[in-house]
């Protein structure tokens, strides 16, 4: 089970924007032979121009970016895809009984 992480601050996506592009989200987890474990694209949107473009390959483990929404890109269509199960971070609670309450 991966460990839960308490960011300090909200998953803002504006600090990723980039000069004349617009951080839009992330790509769906992808693996290929070359890049060691399971990887996403960062995707942005030109300001100018309207067209997506897809940018760094990030991992889970380095930043927030389980926080941004999943973006798949098909021709010159762009969709908001919902997460799978699997993408999500599992968090155990331990409940401590409270003689009190």
């Amino acid at each position: 089970m991966k460990p839960f992480k308490f960011f300090r601050t909200p998953f803002n996506p504006r600090q990723y924007d980039l000069d004349s592009f617009t951080f839009i989200g992330v790509s769906p987890i992808k693996t290929h032979e070359d890049v060691q474990g399971r990887y996403r694209t960062m995707i942005f949107m030109n300001n100018d121009t309207r067209l997506p473009l897809t940018g760094n390959l990030i991992h889970e483990h380095e930043e927030a970016y389980h926080q941004a929404d999943i973006i798949e890109i098909r021709g010159d269509q762009i969709f908001q895809l919902p997460r799978q199960e699997a993408e999500y971070i599992n968090v155990t609670l331990t409940f401590t009984p409270n003689a009190e309450l």
